[in-house]
């Protein structure tokens, strides 16, 4: 019997570090690459790319998205829980009961596309942000990681800000798969050094990144 606890705690041991290791894989960083922002809004994590780099650097699977938001600058995509993105807005409309359930009870999630015009640094001026150089093959990864997770055809009603829809969302939500360890899981697709457990929170997830990355 202690034999077996012992095992049971070194293996949830080993487990709870590796959450905490991030590998990059390939050569994802790339000076002349597209630039991707991962942008933090107080709680919750998206990811945004402009319209040249979609038309420059990405496969055609990004042809989808383009036709569908023709007059778009930039495009903001988000995931999470059905219920949290419908019913709270803002920051300011969380409540405890809200959280709990979203992080307790696993639960429909939706993607969250945002698009419009000007540069995204101006236009998200009020959220942190941290920016990367993707190389094509990374970043054509990363979108096609995307565009495969959402039927454009099929909208589930308007984004919260700019020009844009809810789309059904591709798996549950709950405590271990969140809108911030999405953008992490969409990273790492993509070959860059997120660790599961630092993608818990929006702001951890921009440390680390600003820490191995920079901003580029």
């Amino acid at each position: 019997m202690k034999t077996f606890r012992r095992a049971a705690f070194l293996i949830l041991i080993l487990w709870g570090v590796s959450r905490f290791v991030a590998v990059e894989t390939g050569q994802p960083i790339d000076a002349a690459g597209a630039q991707v922002w991962v942008l933090d809004h107080g709680y919750h994590a998206g990811l945004a790319f402009s319209r040249a780099d979609l038309k420059s650097f990405a496969s055609e699977q990004s042809a989808a998205l383009r036709a569908t938001y023709p007059n778009a600058d930039w495009f903001e995509i988000g995931w999470g829980d059905r219920g949290f993105y419908f019913d709270v807005p803002t920051l300011q409309d969380v409540t405890f009961a809200v959280g709990a359930k979203a992080l307790l009870v696993p639960s429909e999630s939706v993607m969250h596309i945002a698009t419009g015009y000007g540069w995204i640094d101006d236009v998200f001026s009020r959220s942190d942000s941290i920016s990367l150089r993707l190389s094509q093959e990374s970043f054509e990864n990363l979108v096609d990681a995307i565009a495969g997770q959402v039927d454009l055809q099929a909208p589930l009603r308007e984004s919260l800000y700019g020009t844009g829809h809810f789309y059904e969302g591709a798996g549950a939500y709950h405590m271990f798969n969140t809108c911030n360890s999405w953008v992490g899981q969409m990273l790492r697709g993509a070959g860059i050094a997120v660790s599961p457990g630092m993608a818990l929170t929006s702001k951890t997830l921009l440390r680390e990144l600003s820490w191995r990355y920079g901003s580029q």
